[in-house]
């Protein structure tokens, strides 16, 4: 049971350094949409054109 319950601390663990390393990757990861991406850039485009 605690070899169980040691795993997914570490799981748990692991995306945690990895998100803080890869500041790019809560942001893709978050929309998890492909057009929210270029969405962000786009809506900051248009709001100025408008």
């Amino acid at each position: 049971r605690k070899g169980a319950r040691r795993d997914t601390t570490h799981t748990n663990v692991e995306p945690l350094p990895t998100i803080r390393s890869w500041p790019s990757v809560p942001i893709p990861r978050k929309s998890s949409r492909p057009g929210f991406a270029p969405a962000a850039p786009t809506r900051a485009t248009g709001s100025s054109r408008s």
